[in-house]
């Protein structure tokens, strides 16, 4: 079937109408794909800076270090993080709070245990430096593994370290650990942002069709005045013609020199 083009009188063949069809949808997906992926960039930063593991991490490091050089004492790394009080979600967080609290033990050790609780707390680092930040199920091995661990490590010094062993502990609480989970799962998922920009954008992103649907019945999108929707349609159809124009030269280009080369 052949429709006049409004712009250049001459008909629209079948092969520009599906020119046209594929570069409206391949510009609705793109910017589909587009609102996706920068929305989620831009969500994902932002929960990076309120959970800031590897800022957390990068200060356990230094916390190590300083103590074992002498450095530091605990005093300088009494602080505990938000991210070191709530129960852990992710297997990262669990191998870092392991770390942090037998560091913070290993401040107010002394002699052999010191050393041994600042290897111990080092171990615990690295671990987390592999780790998944993904949220677990409650009861994965993952999240519960590194906190057994520095409990059990702990342990032997008694009263000591009470404070450190009595927070790990707490953190292994099931119930602790579900409601965490649930919380950042409806404030910290990037997916929920995600489908909230493109629910409030939707007209945008269906727009294209809109436009794929009005070239062929002339009919205006919604919302859009007629100076714009011509100015839309006439660039279009003006696109396409140049790129069969320049389809067709392609072609065409071999056989033009041989008959000038025969002339």
């Amino acid at each position: 079937m052949r429709r006049k083009n409004p712009y250049y009188g001459e008909p629209i063949t079948a092969i520009s109408a599906t020119v046209i069809g594929l570069g409206v949808l391949a510009g609705s997906l793109g910017f589909g794909t587009g609102l996706s992926l920068g929305t989620y960039l831009n969500i994902r930063e932002t929960i990076n800076e309120i959970q800031n593991y590897d800022g957390l991490a990068s200060t356990l490091k230094t916390s190590i270090d300083g103590l074992r050089a002498g450095e530091l004492t605990y005093e300088d790394v009494r602080m505990r993080p938000t991210l070191m009080i709530n129960a852990p979600v992710s297997a990262r967080q669990a191998y870092l709070q392991a770390g942090w609290y037998t560091m913070q033990a290993a401040s107010r050790a002394e002699g052999e245990a010191r050393s041994a609780l600042l290897n111990a707390a080092e171990t615990f680092w690295d671990d987390s430096e592999s780790a998944s930040k993904d949220i677990l199920e409650v009861t994965s091995p993952k999240i519960h593994e590194p906190l057994q661990a520095a409990i059990l490590l702990l342990q032997p010094f008694g009263e000591n370290f009470q404070s450190e062993i009595t927070m790990l502990y707490a953190n292994t609480s099931v119930v602790r650990i579900s409601d965490q989970s649930s919380f950042e799962k409806e404030n910290f998922d990037p997916a929920k942002y995600v489908k909230e920009a493109i629910k409030d954008t939707g007209k945008d992103v269906f727009l294209p069709f809109e436009i794929a649907g009005g070239l062929f019945t002339g009919k205006k999108p919604f919302g859009m005045s007629m100076f714009k929707w011509n100015a839309i349609r006439y660039s279009i159809y003006g696109g396409v013609g140049l790129a069969l124009t320049g389809y067709v030269l392609s072609i065409g280009k071999p056989y033009i020199e041989l008959i000038q080369k025969r002339r």
